[in-house]
């Protein structure tokens, strides 16, 4: 993601990122997913900003999100990880409700940024043991 993205999500869900989360989307660490949802930090700036407003509105299923809290990822299984930006925590939300609690939670971004790296770490480490 670049600075643009970075702007494009402000600007859309009238927020100020963290510093912390700016500099890991600039410099995007997981190659392969770069510009894709497909991973546990998404870096769509375009589909970051339609989940959270889909969020944001709320369903008869779940209250809608406060403006603090954002969409940051998605894997795929309708769980969204969000980052609350006042607290800086993360959590994994059951089908977004944030009234349950969090499948996965995080005291902060950077301890999520953490054990991303290590799973992608290991990750990789598998891929080359079974490609030997």
């Amino acid at each position: 993601m670049n600075r643009n993205g970075i702007l494009y999500i402000e600007n859309s869900l009238n927020v100020t990122l963290p510093k912390s989360y700016v500099n890991v989307m600039v410099n995007y660490p997981y190659i392969e997913d770069e510009g894709t949802m497909n991973w546990s930090l998404g870096d769509n700036p375009q589909s970051l900003v339609e989940i959270t407003q889909y969020y944001r509105k709320g369903s008869k299923m779940n209250p809608p999100w406060p403006l603090e809290i954002i969409v940051i990822g998605d894997e795929g299984d309708g769980c969204p990880i969000a980052l609350n930006l006042e607290t800086n925590e993360v959590y994994k939300y059951e089908r977004g409700n944030i009234t349950k609690e969090p499948l996965e939670y995080y005291r902060s971004f950077e301890s999520y940024v953490e054990e991303l790296n290590k799973c992608w770490d290991d990750e990789i480490k598998s891929e080359r043991r079974h490609h030997k």
